[in-house]
């Protein structure tokens, strides 16, 4: 039995095996800039949610003025108790959502840590 002769193929089917793996590397990488691209612009909107005006002057407030004002009821302060008690409140409820973003990891570890880092450390 002899065996069978080589199979030649033509130039054309050749091209079209190589366009194919061609357009195959292209995609991949296609969809890794789409991944790095979706990724910073996450990445983008958590820094304006954490470095608003609003929440800046607020976590200036909290990290300011609430010490200064420790072992006391300053929440009932009739002049700056509402103020100071909203300004706690809007810097609590953005900390909760930042951990339910790393606790779900729609949050890099990265940028968990460095939340945790810039939180004053405690008494």
């Amino acid at each position: 039995m002899t065996p069978p002769a080589p199979v030649e193929h033509s130039l054309l089917e050749l091209a079209f095996w190589v366009s194919q793996i061609v357009v195959a590397v292209v995609a991949v990488l296609a969809a890794v800039a789409a991944y790095l691209q979706l990724r910073a612009y996450k990445l983008l909107e958590i820094l304006k949610l954490i470095e608003g005006l609003e929440i800046r002057r607020a976590r200036r407030s909290v990290l300011r003025e609430i010490p200064e004002r420790a072992g006391t009821k300053w929440w009932d302060d009739k002049t700056d108790g509402l103020r100071l008690e909203t300004d706690a409140s809007d810097v609590c409820e953005l900390y909760d959502i930042l951990g339910l973003m790393i606790r779900h990891e729609l949050m890099d570890r990265f940028w968990g840590a460095m939340v945790n880092f810039s939180r004053p450390t405690g008494r």
